[in-house]
């Protein structure tokens, strides 16, 4: 459910000059309104004349700030909105949490209320909890047996997507994996750049990971091309998905991953024999910069998003110096341990010899949101906050409606014969306005220098019109005409040319055959079939008293426990360090993965768990045990999606892109045939 805000408060969002009565009616609009958007606040500052709310996650910098009105004929208590910040971070962990106010607005809250309205409240607050974790806990457990169904019927509704489904020893949920075969067949008319999101569950039922493969189309917005649900982010974990991803027919290079995840990859790719190069999401490394050094703020973060941005050697050395002076010594030794090749423009330009040098696309993250360009934000945070069953689902819609709407606008820019998508237009557009301050100089045959006529020494850049390049960032990394480019096509008179600088994905032609005529089904949930056979996952709860905290180190006692090794029976050592042991006698049982492919699935050709062993496998590396420790707290429904997300979503979104399937009458007993794009 969501409140009507307008009814309320009398106004649908957040504006500037805003008026409420008291600061108390700012602060219940502050509240309605991150709780209609998934999210939720805390008070940042509090003063007679000042009321300012922030968001619950720490890194994230939205914030709305009300002062109190001054000027005549106000009753001196009402509050104005001054400033405000409506956009949250990519990490930005917040959660819709509903105080005891909005509770008590819920129409389920008041019927149970009234219902019971004769006992007191403590009676009524234990006997809810009672009853509804009993009921809860057992309601959990059987989202897990309609998973097979869910994603078997969406394999044979769609035999392009690659469904993949996979139970531990005990039959028990281990990881499952859906590739979208639209988009997957439109990877070599899209740009040429993927980026994989890690992401822990946020819900207290399920403790697992999440992959999610990202890549732009050509009219620059975000599509999904793989999702999977893994137990732990390990080498065997990367492998399998990445093993998965080859099968379904997906081509990666480069690929934006966390830096701190770098490795991990690295070695699944090596295995599997991907030819992939590495790029790291600057965000990440943002991140691990504050982690190691507690630096913070918004000019810090600016100053690493401008080193990232360096189109020369030069500019990056002469920002790096700058940071060095600023922040010291240590940071720059850190930054200067990360390969440029890895993140930095310049060492992906043409011009810089590398043989790990690829265009990037202005793309720094994993996500692609560094220029708020993802519009699933929102659906990414509901997907987090779902059991398996409903992530899987929400993703399986999410690429429904997303191959609904690019079918929708083909269509509508065929009818208006466009030739180019509307984002390599406004981009053309843009690079147009500013063609008409450039001169040109010829230097050579076909080769022209353009400057600009105010900064002639400063802002110069090389256009050779025989190859249509120039030296410029944005014509080397973006594959589109920029404004040096046009300057020297105006300069010739031969604009009709500039239709060849264009990259083949961002023409219609790429764009029509990759997305008009396509479509995703996604099953009715209303026809699921249960599996009894597939059992949820081990789940290890916080403990149920207080647990001591240990004292500093510096504060111990000695230990006067001994030591015993379970090898030679000595005392002083354990089997670790014990010498009588060799190296290829270490046990790796408890890192060795527990997944098989379940009934009626088929595991990637490339992926067995002795090539696992022999060609992956680090016993040394404590990474590779499939074991999470995420801590979070989402409250989910009997199918695993999220209750805020169905408290407030329209009881007719599940129709939009589902499918009239008759009712299943149980789970193929056979091994299903995928067939790869």
């Amino acid at each position: 459910m969501a409140f009507d805000l307008q009814a309320l408060h009398g106004y649908d969002r957040p504006m500037l000059k805003a008026e409420f009565p008291s600061a108390t009616h700012f602060k219940y609009f502050v509240q309605d309104y991150c709780f209609n958007s998934d999210t939720s606040c805390k008070m940042g500052f509090r003063s007679g004349s000042k009321s300012q709310y922030i968001c619950t996650s720490t890194p994230c910098e939205w914030h709305v700030t009300a002062t109190r009105i001054r000027r005549k004929g106000s009753t001196g208590k009402s509050f104005e909105i001054a400033s405000m910040n409506l956009v949250h971070c990519d990490s930005c962990t917040s959660t819709s949490k509903a105080t005891e106010r909005q509770a008590a607005m819920l129409p389920a809250v008041k019927a149970l209320v009234l219902a019971q309205h004769d006992s007191s409240k403590e009676s009524l607050v234990n006997g809810m909890q009672d009853k509804v974790l009993e009921q809860y806990t057992s309601q959990l457990e059987n989202s897990y047996n309609y998973i097979p169904w869910l994603l078997t019927e969406f394999g044979r509704a769609n035999p392009t997507c690659r469904v993949s489904l996979e139970a531990d020893t005990k039959s028990r949920f281990y990881r499952a994996f859906v590739s979208f075969g639209v988009f997957v067949a439109a990877g070599p008319r899209s740009m040429p750049v993927m980026g994989l999101e890690a992401a822990h569950f946020k819900t207290k039922h399920y403790k697992g990971s999440s992959l999610t493969l990202v890549q732009k189309d050509g009219n620059g917005q975000n599509v999904v091309v793989a999702f999977a649900i893994l137990p732990k982010e390990s080498v065997d974990n990367y492998f399998w998905f990445f093993a998965n991803c080859t099968t379904a027919g997906i081509t990666v290079n480069p690929l934006f991953v966390d830096q701190k995840k770098a490795v991990v990859a690295g070695r699944a790719l090596s295995a599997t024999n991907i030819p992939v190069v590495l790029k790291f999401c600057c965000l990440h490394i943002i991140q691990s910069v504050k982690a190691h050094f507690d630096f913070s703020g918004p000019s810090f973060e600016e100053q690493i998003w401008n080193l990232q941005a360096s189109t020369s050697r030069t500019m990056y050395m002469h920002k790096l110096d700058m940071l060095t002076a600023k922040y010291g010594y240590p940071l720059r030794r850190y930054l200067e341990d990360i390969p440029p090749v890895k993140w930095v423009v310049f060492a992906n330009m043409a011009n810089f010899a590398d043989m790990e040098g690829r265009r990037l696309y202005k793309s720094a993250t994993t996500t692609f949101t560094e220029h708020l360009t993802d519009d699933n934000g929102a659906m990414r945070h509901k997907v987090q906050r779902s059991l398996p069953f409903g992530a899987l689902f929400k993703s399986m819609e999410r690429a429904a409606k997303a191959v609904a709407e690019r079918d929708a606008k083909a269509r509508q820019w065929l009818q208006e014969k466009r030739v180019l998508t509307p984002f390599a237009k406004d981009f053309y557009l843009t690079q147009k306005s500013m063609a008409n301050m450039y001169l040109t100089k010829p230097t050579t045959d076909g080769v022209y220098c353009v400057y600009r006529s105010t900064a002639p020494m400063h802002d110069q850049e090389m256009v050779n019109l025989n190859d249509l390049t120039c030296t410029c960032v944005d014509r080397d990394q973006m594959e589109l005409p920029c404004r040096h480019l046009i300057a020297g096509l105006k300069a010739v008179n031969k604009m009709e040319r500039i239709l060849q600088a264009y990259g083949y994905c961002y023409t219609m032609e790429a764009y029509a055959q990759a997305y008009k005529d396509k479509r995703i089904d996604v099953p009715r949930v209303e026809a699921k079939v249960a599996d009894p056979n597939l059992k949820s996952p081990p789940l290890v709860r916080a403990p149920k008293r207080k647990r001591k905290r240990d004292p500093p180190r510096n504060r111990r006692n000695p230990s006067s426990k001994t030591y015993k090794c379970r090898k030679c029976h000595g005392e002083g050592h354990n089997i670790s360090t014990c010498p009588l042991v060799e190296e290829t006698e270490v046990d790796v049982g408890h890192i060795m993965p527990s997944g098989e492919a379940y009934a009626g699935f088929t595991a990637p050709p490339g992926y067995s768990i002795a090539m696992f062993m022999d060609s992956v496998l680090d016993t040394n590396d404590a990474s590779d045990c499939d074991s999470c420790k995420s801590d979070d707290m989402e409250d989910t429904d009997e199918l695993g999606f999220c209750l805020d997300d169905l408290l407030n979503s329209s009881s007719n979104n599940n129709n939009s892109a589902s499918m009239n399937m008759p009712a299943a009458t149980g789970i193929m007993p056979g091994a299903m045939a995928f067939r790869a794009i």
